[in-house]
């Protein structure tokens, strides 16, 4: 789920491109800038296709120093939560949440019944 710089000097509409993630969901926007409070947004629905999709989403973006922060999640299936209780200790997995940040590797978080996140 990278985060694209498609206009830095001039943003204030963000665009991502997602992977593997089921069409429809959105995905949240979090700007976080060095100084105040942090801003989310929440994009357009997923279009595209499951194997790449794409949204977008308007966010005002002050001067100076900032960090972009998306995420989105799905509700994963009763097979999909089996498949995963191995990493989880036998605990069912209610849903998988996505993360990216400009210059970031993407992260993957699995979320249980019980809320731990893993």
């Amino acid at each position: 789920m990278p985060l694209q710089e498609e206009n830095r000097e001039n943003w204030g509409q963000t665009g991502i491109s997602i992977f593997e993630l089921p069409l429809g969901n959105t995905a949240t926007i979090t700007l976080t800038p060095a100084t105040g409070n942090a801003t989310s947004v929440v994009t357009t629905a997923l279009d595209g296709s499951q194997a790449q999709s794409s949204a977008s989403a308007q966010i005002s973006i002050p001067d100076g120093p900032n960090t972009l922060l998306a995420s989105g999640s799905f509700t994963v299936t009763e097979a999909q939560s089996v498949a995963f209780q191995g990493v989880t200790d036998g605990e069912p997995v209610r849903e998988i949440r996505l993360l990216a940040s400009v210059g970031e590797a993407s992260r993957t978080v699995l979320v249980t019944a019980s809320g731990r996140e893993i």
